[in-house]
């Protein structure tokens, strides 16, 4: 991973080797807090490259099976095909947890490749684990659709989640009614991959027909199905599924990984009843639930001290600038909303004032947005010391969600191009 001089990463990312090292180190401590060590992996799947790729990997056998989990489902979101031999090793090993094993197999779907198909078909034969085996099963769906002739399958699984999410199942088409979506979530004769796409459609449909139907989703006979939905419910963050959620949390009898997408969902959704729900099950006997309720307490904990969960020197000074003022603009016209009639000037006012007010940092026509990396060739542009400054950089409202950085990519491409 590199030493602990200044220069700049070995690694393949443009951030010196301290901070990678940082990263690395705080990821794989077991004597850090779950919420650092989140932290730290929420950062590191930013990057590329063979350093947090390979300590991403290492944190898959990690004793704590909700980090091991995450690091699973990091190396999917990155689609590094580097990382199929160990996601291939996690999946085939049964003596890790079945959440572990379920987010290698999701992952292998997620780069989908045509050479992973072998990998879950003896998965889906193999694992005694339902939700494994279902997790397979969509997997290898999703990488036939991707890799077939079909030029409906592949615009449906091409393109992007409104919430820069890739996700296990190709949303069902956007013309399908909300009645018809429905009725194919809610049918336990149809197939998951063709439930899963229904569900995600109904997210990006939105509305409250929509999220009703996602809800009553909730009584599903399948885990792997149930935690998806509550996993999208936190996507959604509508306080209607805060009552449900609630009782999924409370119900020591449901499977884990759906308690953990649940509490998870709670955090985003965070209001006052869901936050009390979490500090009562931050003491929960199972780990996977207590853990996931300590950390979405710690990310509320850094959102409403006005600070960023993850650390910002992961980010370009332009496009952490923007996230800040941004935030600040939208922060301001919630504020105010109820007070004002003309949003839209206010909003075109603030935001005027936005671009006045950012830094004249250089970027170039390569500076990459989508993995928001830090471009720092200079290596005394920042030490160890500036990373605990950064981490103080503050801003107001709500961290930032992906239809934020959505924003705020157009925002700085524009800049970029004038």
């Amino acid at each position: 991973m590199g030493s602990l001089d200044d220069g700049v990463s070995a690694s393949g990312s443009s951030l010196p080797n301290s901070m990678e090292k940082f990263l690395c180190d705080r990821l794989l401590d077991p004597s850090q807090p779950i919420s650092e060590r989140f932290r730290a992996l929420f950062s590191l799947r930013n990057l590329k490259g063979p350093g947090p790729r390979n300590a991403l990997i290492q944190a898959t056998r990690d004793s704590s099976n909700l980090l091991a989990h995450e690091a699973a489902f990091a190396l999917g979101q990155m689609q590094d095909s580097e990382a199929i031999p160990a996601l291939e090793a996690v999946l085939n090993d049964l003596s890790l947890h079945p959440i572990v094993r379920h987010e290698a197999a999701e992952a292998l779907g997620a780069i989908g490749l045509e050479s992973n198909i072998p990998l879950l078909k003896n998965s889906l034969v193999l694992d005694p684990a339902p939700e494994v085996r279902e997790t397979c099963e969509l997997a290898l769906q999703r990488i036939e659709e991707l890799n077939s002739g079909s030029r409906d399958d592949k615009s449906s699984m091409t393109e992007k989640s409104p919430f820069l999410s890739v996700d296990p199942a190709g949303a069902a088409p956007s013309h399908s009614s909300v009645d018809k979506l429905r009725e194919v979530l809610l049918d336990e004769t149809r197939g998951m991959y063709e439930r899963y796409s229904a569900l995600f459609a109904l997210r990006n449909h939105g509305g409250e027909e929509a999220v009703s139907a996602i809800i009553d989703s909730l009584g599903a006979e399948s885990a792997l199905l149930k935690h998806e939905v509550a996993y999208v419910l936190g996507q959604l963050q509508n306080k209607a599924a805060s009552a449900v959620l609630s009782n999924v949390l409370r119900n020591a009898g449901e499977h884990p990984m759906v308690r953990h997408e649940a509490a998870e969902a709670l955090g985003s959704i965070a209001d006052d009843q869901s936050v009390a729900l979490l500090e009562e099950f931050a003491r929960d006997p199972e780990p996977i639930v207590s853990q996931s309720c300590e950390v979405a307490l710690s990310m509320l904990e850094f959102e409403r001290a006005g600070k960023s969960f993850e650390f910002l020197f992961m980010q370009t000074p332009v496009v952490a600038c923007l996230q800040a003022q941004l935030l600040q603009v939208k922060a301001q016209l919630a504020q105010h909303a109820m007070n004002s009639h003309n949003i839209d000037g206010q909003w075109e006012q603030n935001l005027s004032g936005l671009f006045h007010s950012i830094p004249n940092y250089p970027i170039s026509p390569q500076s990459s947005l989508e993995s928001v990396e830090v471009e720092l060739n200079d290596a005394d542009a920042m030490n160890m010391q500036e990373i605990h400054s950064l981490e103080n950089f503050s801003f107001h409202g709500k961290r930032p969600c992906d239809s934020d950085l959505g924003e705020l990519q157009a925002i700085a491409l524009r800049m970029m191009r004038n």
